[in-house]
């Protein structure tokens, strides 16, 4: 009898111990407060607008929030507070913003705000794309993908052309967006995108255009770039 006792003991000893264990594996949710994001739209700067299309956010929402506040550090706030609410319960946001604000060229900003561990904690297996809108079919470009075009361009205007825009409507986003040649850029594509034929091949578009710049090498890394994100999105 007691060492049928000691075995039942035992075996709920173990069957407990292996429940502790899942449980630590569980992914634990890690959310971002208020003190977070006040600090990354004080630090983020001009880039803010950008960053919110790594994040995942539409550029024409991005666009009606600024308005919104009337370009203030609000806007970046409000962005933020938007894009938090959007997330899931089991969003790390803390290693999504860290990677955003990495690939927009602010690594020392995430480090100040989520500590110099951040970046060494980050899953190898993090996927870039779970926080993007997924491409809708192969060779349509969505936001984050002409955000990657732009930031390689001298003369956003002079490629708009090779796509055959409007000149007076490509002067005027100038016009428009004249703190951010990458914002004016960016605004450039997503109007011609949002222009074209549904189902466009919006990848075979951006070849010819940067081939008649003699950009093929753009081309090249946003080739492999895009082929990456479409079998990750």
């Amino acid at each position: 009898m007691n060492n049928t006792c000691g075995n039942y003991d035992s075996s709920t000893k173990e069957e407990q111990k292996k429940q502790l264990l899942l449980l630590l594996r569980v992914k634990i949710p890690v959310s971002l407060n208020d003190g977070h994001l006040v600090r990354i739209a004080n630090g983020i700067g001009v880039d803010g607008m950008q960053l919110g299309v790594r994040l995942g956010l539409k550029w024409k929402r991005i666009q009606q929030i600024w308005r919104d506040y009337r370009f203030s550090l609000q806007d970046i706030i409000g962005m933020l507070c938007e894009w938090r609410q959007q997330q899931t319960y089991y969003t790390n946001q803390q290693f999504v913003m860290a990677l955003a604000l990495k690939d927009q060229g602010h690594r020392a900003l995430a480090e100040e705000v989520f500590g110099l561990q951040i970046f060494k904690d980050l899953p190898s297996t993090a996927s870039r794309r779970e926080h993007q809108a997924h491409h809708k079919y192969y060779g349509h470009l969505a936001d984050i993908d002409l955000l990657f075009i732009t930031t390689r361009l001298i003369d956003g205007k002079a490629f708009c052309n090779c796509l055959s825009m409007n000149h007076t409507e490509l002067s005027q986003i100038q016009c428009d967006n004249a703190s951010s040649i990458t914002d004016a850029n960016l605004e450039m594509l997503v109007r011609w995108r949002d222009k074209q034929r549904a189902y466009e091949n919006h990848l075979e578009k951006m070849r010819e255009a940067l081939d008649l710049l003699e950009r093929g090498d753009i081309y090249t890394e946003l080739d492999i770039y895009y082929h990456e994100m479409f079998h990750c999105g």
